[in-house]
């Protein structure tokens, strides 16, 4: 039995076939270049002339019943043209992020790099959550011997910061934006909205807490130098490229991200008391100098800091996911399982 199993982002998609255990026809696609599913589909199957029993959709979007419309790309999937198209092929869609939490569940051990003292993994609910195009998140719900993936969309809930920093980088970032979520500053688009807050309030003689909160990243991430971008970077890469070459502003910027990720994570973590581990994905995450940066971040303090639940929070275990692309393993699961 052939399935194809497609991963669809805001900004790729990835195509491929599934044959027992074996995956092949790999193909990637830029979301930007397609209005429809139909579309990238018949661009394909046609070359390989194959009609698979089962198509199974990670999306990154809301799933709806007939029509679903990415989150982050003017693109849709349309359930009954899709029927029509395919009579003789099952079809499913899952929420992309679901594929994360199918997938940990087959993470190694080796792929599974601590962030906090306790290292022990329970048999109790779990939080996976990573940012990429968008900012996902969801939860693992135990279920007799098996779990339950339960998706969310909690990564639009408003910003919440804590110290009188992040205040100033939100009063800022709000002068562009009405609402301001965690999506809005952990994405790939918001490192460049980060990025420019950050920009502005060093340009305004900043105050002695920038400073030395300033100094402190300097001293956490081992840099004693730094230097100043003569462009505005216009891509999330290019803060990233902009960090490794020490820049002050790109520094800043993802000591900041890595704060209000702490934040946001333990805001999840409490929501359904996440006993059985926090586990952050995914291959923003996962590259090599925004791994470094995380690992010294202050991302353990911001993730303990609530007020009489700090021993609580403690207790669970908090996991970097060291394997990139991680949703495969959730399609490979539930292409055996659906």
């Amino acid at each position: 039995m052939s399935v194809l199993l497609a991963d669809i982002g805001g900004t790729n998609i990835r195509l491929m076939l599934l044959n027992e255990t074996q995956v092949s026809f790999l193909q990637y696609y830029k979301t930007s270049n397609y209005r429809t599913l139909s579309d990238v589909l018949k661009e394909y199957l046609t070359p390989i002339s194959i009609i698979p029993q089962k198509m199974i959709f990670g999306v990154a979007g809301i799933i709806q019943e007939d029509i679903t419309r990415l989150t982050n790309a003017d693109f849709e999937i349309n359930l009954l043209d899709l029927k029509k198209e395919y009579p003789n092929t099952k079809i499913k869609l899952v929420n992309d992020f679901e594929l994360q939490g199918w997938g940990i569940l087959k993470a190694k051990e080796k792929d599974l790099r601590p962030l906090t003292s306790n290292t022990k993994e329970e048999q109790d609910i779990k939080l996976v959550l990573g940012p990429g195009t968008g900012l996902g998140s969801c939860f693992l719900i135990p279920n007799s011997s098996e779990y339950q993936v339960l998706s969310s969309e909690a990564g639009h809930s408003s910003l919440s910061p804590i110290t009188q920093n992040q205040q100033k980088i939100l009063a800022e970032i709000s002068k562009e934006e009405q609402v301001v979520s965690f999506e809005d500053i952990l994405s790939g688009s918001g490192l460049l909205r980060l990025y420019s807050a950050i920009l502005k309030i060093h340009q305004q003689a900043p105050d002695a807490s920038w400073i030395s909160e300033t100094e402190t990243m300097k001293t956490s991430f081992g840099i004693t130098e730094t230097t100043e971008a003569d462009l505005f970077p216009l891509r999330p890469k290019e803060v990233t490229d902009l960090a490794a070459k020490h820049d002050e502003i790109a520094l800043l910027t993802f000591w900041y991200f890595f704060e209000f990720l702490g934040i946001y994570a333990s805001n999840l973590a409490l929501s359904l008391k996440t006993k059985g581990g926090v586990y952050l994905v995914g291959n923003l995450l996962n590259q090599a100098t925004i791994r470094t940066l995380l690992l010294k971040s202050d991302f353990k303090k911001y993730f303990y800091l609530k007020k009489s639940f700090a021993d609580y929070l403690k207790n669970i275990s908090v996991f970097l996911i060291e394997q990139q692309d991680i949703q495969l393993n959730g399609l490979v699961y539930l292409a055996k399982n659906v």
